[in-house]
């Protein structure tokens, strides 16, 4: 007599993601002892799709996707239901997608966004991290080797002002997967340096200088924008006037937070060359 379920033995496991799995009962049978078991088959159902199908996650020693697993029938004082969580009392998640990163390389490539911005220890002005998979095989099955990089130059090359860091990331099915081990693995300080680079360069492409001041290109007058230095957050521009190549002898220097967001950033240099404007007086005493 079948003790358990379909429904109990769905309810045991886990699912993450978009692909669902099946179960299949495979009858009762009774060891030499007489103990008697519950046979069923749990498969993905996506497993014939492809002929080197591997589950992202499977909670059985076989990971192919399409176990056999015997479930002792529970005395008269227990549910199948509670002998199922205590069988599996840890390992219950199960995810269907194809992992081809199993046949390649790293089982954590999809969450390498998250591994970078988990470790980047820059608490200002951050530069994104580039991680990627070290395709190296740990001596621990439940972890597996990434490389992180400071690409300050987004060349993709690690130059020799660049630092790198290598740390470990939990394979484990449970709440940390994909995660970084930072018990044993330290962060890296990634931000843009500072220099005369501003998010804002193209500030004149965006505006028609005869249209916007036009009191100013009337009679003449040139403004003068200069990036003195740009960040992922602030640019500090110098602000000044020309007039038949000769300057008149006016300057500002502004500062501004942007926070990497370009039409912040026109927007207020564009408020702040007005204010130059208005407050010297520029089209009368230039």
């Amino acid at each position: 007599m079948i003790t358990c379920r379909s429904k109990n033995v769905i309810g045991t496991f886990k699912l993450k993601g978009d692909k669902p799995f099946e179960t299949t009962c495979l009858g009762t049978f009774a060891n030499v002892k007489g103990v008697k078991f519950d046979r069923w088959q749990i498969a993905c159902s996506n497993l014939y799709e492809r002929a080197d199908f591997v589950p992202t996650i499977w909670p059985f020693e076989d990971e192919s996707g399409n176990s056999i697993i015997n479930i002792k029938q529970p005395p008269s004082d227990r549910t199948c239901k509670k002998n199922l969580a205590k069988t599996f009392k840890r390992n219950r998640v199960i995810r269907c997608e194809h992992d081809e990163s199993k046949l390649t390389g790293c089982q954590c490539t999809e969450f390498k966004d998250s591994i970078s911005v988990s470790m980047n220890t820059e608490k200002q002005e951050k530069l994104g991290l580039t991680a990627t998979c070290a395709n190296t095989k740990s001596t621990d099955s439940e972890i597996e080797t990434w490389n992180l990089h400071c690409d300050l130059n987004g060349n993709g090359v690690i130059d020799k002002d660049e630092s790198t860091k290598t740390v470990s990331v939990n394979t484990k099915a449970n709440e940390f997967y994909c995660k970084v081990k930072k018990t044993i693995s330290e962060g890296l300080k990634c931000t843009k340096p500072a220099g005369a680079t501003c998010l804002c360069d193209d500030f004149w492409d965006h505006f028609k200088y005869e249209v916007d001041f036009k009191k100013e290109h009337k009679k003449g007058i040139k403004i003068v924008t200069e990036c003195i230095s740009g960040s992922l957050i602030h640019d500090t521009w110098r602000i000044s006037a020309v007039k038949d190549g000769k300057e008149c002898g006016y300057s500002m220097e502004k500062k501004f937070k942007h926070d990497n967001e370009k039409q912040r950033c026109l927007s207020k240099l564009k408020s702040d060359i007005k204010t130059f404007v208005k407050e010297y007086d520029i089209a009368r005493k230039c």
